[in-house]
């Protein structure tokens, strides 16, 4: 009975003798009921993650460590992006403008028109920029033998805005 134990590898947290997975970062056998999961989708918006958030199992540890920090950081940005001004290329009023950005931001390939008003905003929070002015969004109808749908893209320059007058003007 020892023998087989001893050929099974042991749950660095609770010492069961159930290991089936590692941690990504800090390589810990992990049991079932240890292994802390990250889909896919928890990063969505963000284009390039960095080694540490590319795993799909933490330990305990890992996940406090390194995946509650940036997942705040992430949530904190999405929630700036989703309340930033947009202004299109049509809009003719005064944009309390006091910095613009050198390039404009793009944004190919999403699937409804708000998923790209917010793709570009987060890339401009994670900036610094405060504003997208000069966007301008796009859907193309793709035909794929009998099945329909939109694909949307767009472009938009970020900007720095005074949120005092922005206030005054509505």
């Amino acid at each position: 009975m020892a023998s087989t134990q001893s050929s099974q590898t042991l749950c660095d947290f609770c010492r069961l003798p159930q290991a089936q997975y590692a941690c990504g970062p800090c390589s810990a056998s992990l049991c079932r009921k240890c292994a802390v999961t990250l889909e896919g989708s928890t990063f969505e918006f963000t284009e390039e993650l960095p080694e540490e958030l590319s795993h799909s199992i933490y330990c305990a540890a890992c996940y406090d460590n390194i995946v509650e920090p940036a997942k705040e950081d992430y949530e904190k940005t999405l929630a700036e992006a989703k309340e930033m001004p947009f202004w299109p290329k049509t809009y003719r009023g005064s944009i309390p403008v006091v910095r613009k950005g050198q390039t404009e931001l793009r944004v190919e390939q999403a699937r409804d028109r708000s998923e790209v008003l917010l793709k570009l905003a987060f890339k401009a929070v994670r900036q610094g920029f405060s504003g997208l002015m000069y966007g301008e969004l796009v859907g193309k109808k793709v035909r794929n033998e009998g099945y329909q749908k939109t694909e949307w893209r767009g472009n938009a320059l970020p900007v720095h805005i005074d949120r005092t007058r922005l206030r005054e003007d509505e």
